[in-house]
C-alpha cells in the first residue's frame, strides 16, 4: 500500500508539473489552430453579410489569469477584409472566448479588437460606409490618400455590437472639389465612436498655404 501511495504522490507531481508548463507554454508561445476560424468569419458576417474575411493564420492563447473566468485569447496576422473589389489588409485581430460559456453552448466572443495596415483611404471609407453611408460622399472628392485604423467592438451575450470605438492616421491625402477649390497633402490623426469624431494634429495644404490645427471635433 505503501508504494502504491508513492507512486500515487510521484504521479500526480509529475502531472501537475506538466501541466504546469504546458499552461506557461500555451499563455507565452501559442498554438495555431483553425479550429476557431469560423467563429471569427460569422462575426465579420454578422455585422454585415457582404464582408468576406480571408484568415491566413490563427494561435490561441490561453489566458490564466483568472481561474473563475478562463478565456482563451485568439490573434490572427495578415489577414483580409473584402468588400467587392474593396480590400483592407489588416494587421492583427484579437479577441477572447469565454471558456465556459464555450462548453455551455453560449456565445463566447466578449470582443475583438482590430489593427489595419496602411491603406487606400477609399477602401476604408467603403467599408466604414456600411455602418453610415453618409461617409461614402467623401469618396468623390479624394484622389488619393492612405489610412491605418484601430478598431474595439464590444458585444452583447448574444452576439450583437452593443459599443465600438475607432482611432487612427490619414496619411498624404489629396481632397479635389474642383479646380479652384482643392487641399493637399491632409494628414491628421482621429478617434471616433457613438458620441462624437476627434481629429487631432491636422495639417494640410490649401493653394501653397500650410494650416494646423491641434484639434477639431465633430458631432
Amino acid at each position: 500500500m505503501t508504494k502504491f501511495i508513492k507512486f500515487f504522490i510521484y504521479s500526480l507531481i509529475i502531472l501537475i508539473t506538466i501541466c504546469f508548463f504546458l499552461a506557461i507554454f500555451l499563455s507565452q508561445v501559442g498554438l495555431e489552430t483553425t479550429r476557431f476560424n469560423h467563429l471569427i468569419i460569422q462575426q465579420v458576417k454578422k455585422y454585415n453579410d457582404s464582408l468576406n474575411l480571408d484568415i491566413k493564420k490563427v494561435k490561441i492563447y490561453l489566458n490564466i489569469g483568472s481561474l473563475t473566468n478562463p478565456k482563451i485569447k485568439v490573434k490572427s496576422k495578415n489577414s483580409t477584409l473584402n468588400l467587392g473589389k474593396n480590400k483592407i489588409k489588416l494587421d492583427s485581430i484579437k479577441t477572447e472566448i469565454n471558456i465556459l460559456s464555450y462548453f455551455k453552448n453560449n456565445f463566447i466572443l466578449d470582443k475583438f479588437n482590430i489593427s489595419t495596415k496602411d491603406n487606400k483611404i477609399k477602401d476604408l471609407i467603403s467599408i466604414a460606409s456600411l455602418e453610415k453611408p453618409s461617409l461614402i460622399i467623401y469618396n468623390i472628392f479624394i484622389k488619393e490618400g492612405y489610412a491605418s485604423a484601430y478598431a474595439s467592438i464590444n458585444f452583447d451575450t448574444k452576439g450583437n455590437i452593443i459599443d465600438y470605438a475607432f482611432n487612427g492616421k490619414i496619411k498624404d491625402t489629396k481632397i479635389k472639389y474642383n479646380k479652384k477649390y482643392f487641399f493637399e497633402n491632409i494628414n491628421f490623426e482621429f478617434s471616433y465612436n457613438k458620441k462624437r469624431t476627434l481629429i487631432q494634429k491636422a495639417n494640410f495644404y490649401f493653394k501653397k498655404l500650410k494650416f494646423f490645427s491641434d484639434q477639431i471635433y465633430l458631432p
